[in-house]
């Protein structure tokens, strides 16, 4: 007897009798042997698909194609019932993620049952959902006192995200550009973050850009004695004026106090002329200004000016020739 169906039909004839009775009685063979199947080749041939523009795709469309195994015994075929992780029906709709059909054989023959599974695995190529500008328009900006650096977390960087078609959230992965690391301090000065917006549901990914601007409250460092101390001076030969050219100005400068950037000085005359006006013989002061862009604290030194001229002052000597002192005493000797 073979693993499968039969029937024995069993015939009563009595001598005695002129009629014959039949009865039939059923054979049912089964085998323990699970039905044969490589599970390897679903693992090998994972169901995958690209999407464009949608984010979902049905069965028909994705051509979900049921397997079969093979009875060990009889070499029936054994058409495979899948059942999906997701709990979704595998003739229903598949959307963009992983999910995973079980796939079940399962043969009248045999007492056992083979399980294999195959991966589904759908992208889509549509760039994750995110506007860019919220982050240009919100620079991350710090002022900081007394200091020249702070640590990440004290200067609690958000980090952004950004949205799949189904509306799933995909959290953005920093990089500086100055080369330091997310989880570095953050010095005085400028830098930018990519925010890199993707995942493997995703074959193309969103870039976007976040301005980081930190400030100190400290000074440029600049010694103004250094300008009081050396005055612009000049002695003019039979002119009463200079232009700022010829009495070449030097214009100072200072340095950040945290980035070490040099800040040139910007002048302004206390005599209200400009600093390209000429200068006339006399005192004057300039203002020196040094304003760092790091920096919310303005600096200011003053340099004097001194101008003189080698011309004499002017004056009519016979003027006085000819107007002599003259006074007549009235019994004293002096006045």
């Amino acid at each position: 007897y073979y693993v499968g169906r039969d029937t024995i039909t069993w015939k009563f004839v009595s001598e005695y009798s002129t009629d014959t009775t039949f009865c039939d009685q059923f054979i049912f063979i089964q085998s323990d042997m699970k039905p044969l199947f490589d599970c390897d080749s679903l693992k090998n041939a994972p169901i995958d698909t690209v999407l464009s523009g949608i984010c979902e795709i049905s069965a028909e469309d994705l051509k979900v194609k049921t397997p079969f195994a093979l009875d060990a015994c009889t070499k029936d075929t054994i058409w495979g019932v899948g059942t999906r992780r997701s709990g979704n029906p595998v003739d229903g709709i598949y959307y963009v993620g992983r999910d995973t059909i079980d796939w079940k054989f399962e043969s009248e023959y045999s007492t056992e049952v083979a399980t294999c599974e195959q991966y589904v695995f759908i992208q889509n190529d549509d760039k994750p959902n995110v506007d860019c500008d919220s982050l240009k328009n919100a620079p991350i900006k710090k002022v900081l006192e007394g200091v020249c650096e702070i640590t990440a977390e004290d200067l609690n960087v958000n980090i952004p995200f950004a949205l799949t078609c189904f509306n799933d959230t995909i959290w953005g992965q920093g990089s500086r550009k100055s080369g330091a690391s997310m989880t570095d301090k953050y010095l005085v000065g400028r830098d930018t973050i990519v925010w890199m917006f993707g995942n493997e549901n995703t074959v193309d990914t969103a870039y976007c850009e976040q301005y980081v601007f930190i400030q100190s409250d400290l000074k440029p460092v600049f010694d103004c004695d250094s300008l009081k101390n050396d005055p612009i001076e000049k002695v003019l030969e039979g002119v009463c004026e200079i232009s700022a050219e010829d009495l070449k100005v030097n214009t100072p400068f200072a340095l950040d106090a945290c980035t070490n950037d040099t800040i040139w000085g910007e002048g302004r005359r206390l005599s209200g002329a400009s600093m390209t006006d000429k200068y006339v013989v006399g005192r004057d002061t300039i203002i020196w200004k040094f304003v760092s862009e790091y920096s919310t604290t303005v600096d200011s030194c003053e340099q004097y000016v001194f101008i003189q001229s080698d011309l004499k002052p002017v004056f009519d000597c016979d003027s006085l020739k000819n107007d002599p002192i003259e006074k007549v005493l009235e019994g004293v000797c002096e006045i």
